[in-house]
């Protein structure tokens, strides 16, 4: 038994003098690598870790904003691209309500580009218009849904050349002097490029992303 409590004590002793020189190591690369061991030994002696310093913030200010400074025009250009896509999808979704209306009802519709005054007024301006309604064919039209109106941000940049209207089958109605792309054509723009919608003959709609030329 003397012998074994012997060993236990130089075990121990042994252990206590490796803590020492680990402590000792720890202080000592601390104050080589510029404090980040040195808190580490820190805490172990005295139980507190000691905050960032002045230089530490300053940097990682500098970094945070940098990586601002390159985010913010992509998230930017994001926004302005789904406000863009929003839109068209807007315009598109009236012009197949005015087809299907026109299919349910077993009449013709058609399609009128207002203004933002009191009350709106119809016009063939792209720079002023900023509503869509939906109107049957009689005298005086009757508006068969609310207006669909251009987010803010969004202007129409061309209208077509003649009204659109769909017939009971859900085809567009032909004018007499017959039918040419251009007349079932309607563009849109923000910041972030254009968008067009357009019209087949039979009444079938197409979003064109224009910003890829």
């Amino acid at each position: 038994m003397p012998g074994a409590l012997e060993q236990l004590e130089k075990e121990f002793v042994s252990k206590l003098q490796l803590d020492s020189e680990t402590e000792s190591m720890m202080r000592g690369l601390g104050r080589r690598k510029g404090g980040a061991f040195g808190r580490v030994a820190a805490a172990g002696k005295g139980g507190h870790v000691p905050g960032f310093s002045s230089v530490e913030i300053l940097v990682l200010t500098a970094i945070a904003t940098s990586f601002l400074a390159f985010s913010l025009p992509m998230i930017n250009s994001a926004f302005s691209t789904y406000r863009l896509t929003r839109a068209a999808d807007g315009v598109a979704g009236e012009l197949q309500a005015a087809r299907l209306l026109a299919v349910t009802r077993n009449d013709q519709t058609r399609l009128e580009f207002l203004d933002n005054s009191e009350p709106p007024q119809a016009t063939t301006s792209a720079a002023s218009a900023r509503r869509i309604r939906i109107t049957d064919t009689s005298t005086p039209a009757v508006q068969l849904r609310p207006d669909y109106i251009l987010p803010e941000e969004v202007t129409f940049e061309k209208l077509p050349s003649v009204p659109i209207g769909f017939g009971s089958r859900g085809e567009i109605i032909i004018p007499a002097g017959g039918f040419t792309e251009d007349m079932s054509s309607i563009l849109l723009r923000n910041g972030s490029g254009y968008m067009e919608i357009r019209i087949a003959s039979n009444g079938r709609i197409r979003v064109i992303d224009k910003r890829t030329g």
